[in-house]
């Protein structure tokens, strides 16, 4: 699999067991993937593309409530190792992720710092609360 460049786990709900399996996709550039958190942030970490550009990350396939601190080391885990080449980000939460106090803003903090963003998707619930097809517009 090592030309694979468009990767679909939507509702699997990958967890930490998964993870071992799934190393590489050095081609990769297109991911979808849901889960709690810590289990997509050691998937990102896993991976050895440089060519990610476009990622959906959803967290509404998590029944229990989740830190939002564990959001954001999500996020600025694939910031960290993925943001040069990405273009597009999707971000699905619930409001139950995180409970009532969470801090949109504070998740979400690290894709501004990407500077070749083109498209950014922000939902809760199903409700999108941010989307922008021209980052710069906000930038």
């Amino acid at each position: 699999m090592k030309q694979l460049i468009k990767l679909l786990l939507p509702y699997v709900g990958l967890s930490q067991e998964d993870i071992p399996q799934c190393k590489g996709f050095q081609n990769l550039e297109s991911l979808t993937v849901a889960g709690p958190p810590k289990a997509l942030s050691t998937f990102l970490r896993s991976l050895s593309t440089r060519t990610l550009q476009d990622v959906t990350l959803d967290g509404t396939t998590t029944p229990q409530i989740i830190d939002v601190a564990e959001w954001q080391g999500c996020v600025a885990c694939l910031c960290l190792l993925h943001g040069s080449p990405l273009r597009a980000i999707d971000l699905r939460l619930t409001a139950s992720t995180g409970g009532p106090d969470l801090s949109r803003m504070g998740v979400v903090s690290p894709i501004l710092e990407l500077h070749h963003i083109v498209r950014f998707t922000n939902t809760y619930d199903g409700i999108g609360v941010a989307k922008y097809p021209s980052f710069e517009a906000i930038s």
